[in-house]
């Protein structure tokens, strides 16, 4: 039997579908290097790294074997005051996905935790830890809350690096921030900062891929739609060479997004029958729910409201 289901396009997928610690599209090599790592003789420090890593790319996969690598991690970690605040972080990362309370007290240990350490690494970690902790509350504390902490907290933190790839990240952030107060013309603007620091310092990264889908979202709730295909072109290019990455979900997502800002309902449709099922493989629960979630209204026709965070009304089909 066909039922048809309301799809909430929202934007709250471009924030938990990611980390702090973007794994490289070239997964499989990025996966391979850091388990030969382990196989060496090497250093604590190097084992508690490497471990907490693995973590951050098991989190979304298996929460076992994230786990497990969290052990580990914090196991080679012994008493170094500097790796043991990776390891709360690490903690973080680990809960991410499936318990916010415990990722948020995590998150905001290692956020206090890095503050006597002033290296780039502990500053990247450090502004991490804020966003998260941030991301981790924002359904209870809002929005103002988490633009507050990156405004204050996360940008400022991540400045002292001087690395414009992990400053960008965090423009892509507040500009995602920005678009859901229905900020456009603010939330394009620190996203094209990203994309011009990204494409410059960084090109086929991770980051970019994030940037050019974020600007996807903007442009579409602002009732741009050709300057979204240009960004979503470019995305679909950044991907094309990695066809198991677990990025394909929030990429379908965007796609989705854009083919109905178009009205191409159909072309939508096929957009998330990709979607749906790559984000439950990959264990991607908040891109899922946002997918198919499980409040879904039966519908039998389609209707939009306009700004971030509406409603298209999209004939979902779904086999029962």
């Amino acid at each position: 039997m066909i039922k048809f289901f309301l799809f909430l396009i929202g934007i709250l997928v471009s924030f938990k579908s990611v980390g702090q610690q973007q794994v490289p599209l070239n997964e499989q090599h990025y996966l391979d290097s850091l388990q030969h790592i382990l196989q060496k003789k090497i250093t604590d420090s190097s084992r508690a790294s490497t471990n907490f890593l693995l973590v951050e790319y098991w989190k979304f996969k298996d929460t076992l074997k994230s786990k497990a690598y969290l052990e580990a991690g914090t196991a080679a970690a012994k008493n170094d005051k500097f790796l043991n605040a990776l390891a709360l972080f690490s903690k973080g990362q680990y809960y991410f996905n499936w318990n916010k309370a415990k990722a948020s007290d995590a998150f905001k240990k290692a956020a206090e935790a890095l503050s006597p350490f002033n290296t780039k690494i502990a500053y990247a970690k450090r502004a991490a830890s804020w966003y998260n902790y941030a991301l981790m509350n924002v359904d209870k504390m809002g929005y103002d809350f988490m633009t507050k902490i990156t405004l204050e907290k996360a940008i400022p933190i991540i400045e002292k690096t001087g690395d414009p790839a992990r400053i960008a990240y965090y423009y892509t952030q507040l500009s995602t921030i920005l678009m859901n107060n229905y900020q456009f013309s603010k939330a394009t603007a620190y996203n094209e900062k990203a994309i011009a620091l990204l494409e410059t310092k960084n090109p086929g990264s991770t980051d970019l891929l994030f940037s050019y889908l974020s600007g996807v979202s903007i442009y579409c709730y602002d009732n741009q739609a050709d300057k979204a295909q240009v960004l979503l072109e470019k995305a679909q290019r950044l991907l094309k060479p990695y066809p198991t990455s677990l990025n394909y979900p929030i990429y379908y997502y965007n796609e989705a997004l854009y083919y109905t800002t178009k009205t191409l309902y159909d072309k939508a449709l096929a957009s998330i029958d990709k979607g749906i099922p790559l984000a439950k493989k990959y264990n991607q629960k908040q891109v899922y729910q946002q997918f198919f979630s499980a409040d879904m209204i039966s519908i039998r026709s389609r209707k939009t409201m306009p700004g971030p965070g509406r409603y298209y009304w999209i004939l979902l089909k779904k086999e029962l």
